[in-house]
């Protein structure tokens, strides 16, 4: 009778939590959006650097109320994150973020060739048409030769005799 009660009972209990959660996947698939646009509302975009302020000041707070005191003694206890947390989770949201964008704007228009515009500095002299070779070429300037002499070296005064080893006693 007592094991007839727990298999009831559990049957029961499994039964009440399918409901529960069927329940909750049917409401969440009726408000799939919270704020529907109505057919004669403005809908407001924000810009791509907004976009990216948003995503990077969303996990860190106000900087007022971090620097008060419930702030510095939640930032101090971890609650309810610490703020390592708090960047580290706003760098990745950042990093979603650039990806999409990036992915949005260069997949969003075929790619545009065009042709390189012209470039007076995109070719050699050896072989552009208009350096002639000659035939006497132009010599090179000479260059001015002005001879080496060495300057006049006073001679040196005698070193010196070298002073006599004072005796050691022992």
């Amino acid at each position: 009778m007592l094991t007839r009660l727990k298999t009831l009972s559990c049957l029961g209990l499994l039964a009440s939590l399918g409901v529960f959660t069927l329940a909750s996947k049917a409401n969440a698939q009726f408000n799939a959006d919270p704020n529907p646009v109505l057919p004669n509302q403005a809908v407001v975009y924000q810009s791509i650097p907004e976009l990216f302020d948003a995503a990077y000041y969303s996990n860190g707070g106000d900087y007022f109320y971090q620097r008060s005191f419930v702030g510095q003694v939640q930032n101090f206890l971890g609650l309810p994150r610490f703020s390592e947390h708090n960047t580290r989770r706003s760098a990745q949201l950042v990093h979603i973020l650039y990806k999409n964008i990036s992915q949005v704007q260069n997949t969003s228009t075929p790619i545009v060739r065009t042709q390189d515009l012209y470039n007076p500095f995109d070719q050699n002299l050896v072989v552009s048409p208009s350096v002639s070779i000659e035939s006497n070429p132009i010599p090179p300037a000479p260059t001015p030769f002005v001879p080496f002499s060495a300057p006049p070296v006073a001679p040196l005064p005698p070193a010196p005799p070298p002073p006599a080893p004072e005796p050691q006693l022992f």
